[in-house]
């Protein structure tokens, strides 16, 4: 699977409605973290469905997820963006494409 392949697949399961979101993937020893947010608004949430998806993706089990929040403008909320950082370990497919998105590093949309 080519890395423009598998940043589609990855897409298809964490944002299969199309919401304006950003994804980013950060290379880690044994696996990448993907950071998937949306400014201003939480994502949509990420369930025990998405999470075997990425495992069969990805050929693992060890795949966990850590919400975060980064607070805007007082006023305008302006900055703001919410979301999860999905740390995926143990991986065992697709490590080539895998390394080639860690040096696109953002994958889809953007944090305009």
């Amino acid at each position: 699977m080519t890395a423009n392949e598998l940043a589609d697949e990855l897409i298809k399961i964490i944002n299969p409605v199309g919401y304006k979101v950003h994804v980013t993937v950060v290379g880690a020893v044994d696996g990448c973290d993907i950071e998937f947010g949306k400014m201003y608004d939480p994502p949509p949430p990420l369930n025990l469905r998405h999470m075997d998806a990425l495992g069969k993706l990805f050929g693992t089990e060890d795949v966990t997820v850590n919400g975060y929040s980064v607070e805007g403008c007082e006023t305008c909320d302006f900055g703001s963006d919410y979301g999860y950082t999905i740390n995926i370990r143990q991986v065992t497919n697709h490590t080539d494409a895998i390394n080639e998105l860690v040096k696109r590093q953002t994958i889809y949309g953007d944090r305009r």
